[in-house]
């Protein structure tokens, strides 16, 4: 929720309209209204109406990763679908990443939609994926936008815990050892 904020008081004037999927995660609905922008819902998964919503609005929140509630995940050409809708209406995707290790059989053959769209803005958090109960996330962007979004954090809190950092930087390096051992 903090890293939509951040985005979006970076990237957007209040009041602006926010394109987001619906049914979506209540938190996120929450995270746009208290940013003071407009949530604009459109059904999950339908190209048609997210392309006439953004006519209306330069922002758009999606995820294509085992969407919370419906845990669809998007398939390649769909990807590559938004990809050509954003880029034609002009739109600052954001794209939440936050359930993208969340498979629980074999790991989904789907390029990230960075891949598809190299302007997304894309957030996760180490929640869902390494340990509940840390709650470190993060925000990828292009370079022009970085230093947008450093001065926008600086309004949401005064920086990451120290220790949690660590302790996630221990889990994830272990991860990637476990990984390599299994041919990941």
């Amino acid at each position: 929720s903090s890293a939509v904020g951040i985005v979006l008081t970076a990237l957007t004037e209040p009041r602006a309209a926010v394109v987001l999927e619906s049914p979506g995660y209540p938190n996120t609905v929450q995270a746009v209204r208290g940013t003071g922008r407009r949530p604009v819902g459109v059904p999950v998964g339908d190209l048609a109406a997210h392309d006439e919503a953004l006519a209306r609005a330069k922002t758009c929140l999606v995820v294509v990763d085992f969407q919370n509630p419906t845990g669809g995940l998007a398939d390649d050409e769909h990807r590559a679908q938004l990809a050509r809708i954003w880029t034609r209406r002009g739109t600052t995707p954001i794209v939440d990443e936050t359930l993208v290790e969340t498979w629980l059989d074999d790991e989904p053959r789907v390029r990230p939609m960075a891949a598809h769209h190299p302007g997304a803005i894309t957030i996760g958090s180490a929640s869902k994926t390494h340990w509940g109960g840390m709650r470190l996330g993060w925000i990828r962007a292009p370079r022009h936008l970085v230093g947008a979004l450093s001065a926008a954090r600086r309004s949401f809190d005064l920086g990451s815990p120290v220790l949690e950092q660590l302790a996630l930087g221990e889990v994830t390096q272990a991860r990637k050892v476990e990984m390599s051992h299994i041919g990941g």
